[in-house]
């Protein structure tokens, strides 16, 4: 199996999962919202937002949300520019260090471990589309030399 074909199964995994994220309970409560409904609770906080560390968060779950649903499109774009590559990987990166971070942060709050299927499925939507964004290989530039 060639890296461009890897690539594209691993990126369009994690658009699966990142499907099912919206169909399946946020967290362990017995009457938990289903995740689909994190739409709307995060497109509240622009508007009511006072002040510009309320809105990191939201640009954040929306820019990671684009990437996940555009990549699987853009794997021959990733593998002529460098720079789209590099600014999707970081991207990812910090996308999957933030859902993780809050896992962590929700754990450590409330002394258990309340992420539901949901939640475990944006966490595995994101570490498989680092994976993905990883195995694409940038092409050679062709050389330029004239003869």
């Amino acid at each position: 199996m060639n890296r461009r074909r890897l690539a594209i199964i691993l990126l369009t995994l994690a658009l699966v999962l990142f499907v099912a994220f919206h169909f399946l309970p946020w967290n362990n409560d017995r009457h938990s919202m289903p995740g689909w409904e994190v739409w709307r609770y995060v497109s509240r906080i622009p508007r009511s937002a006072g002040d510009l560390k309320d809105l990191l968060p939201t640009t954040g779950f929306f820019t990671s949300s684009l990437i996940l649903v555009a990549s699987p499109l853009l794997v021959p774009v990733f593998e002529t520019s460098r720079l789209a590559r590099n600014l999707v990987l970081v991207m990812s990166g910090l996308a999957l260090i933030g859902v993780t971070g809050f896992l962590l942060y929700v754990a450590a709050n409330f002394g258990r471990f309340l992420a539901g299927s949901g939640m475990i499925c944006m966490m595995l939507a994101q570490a498989l589309h680092l994976a993905g964004m990883v195995v694409v290989k940038p092409r050679p530039k062709p050389s330029t030399s004239r003869v």
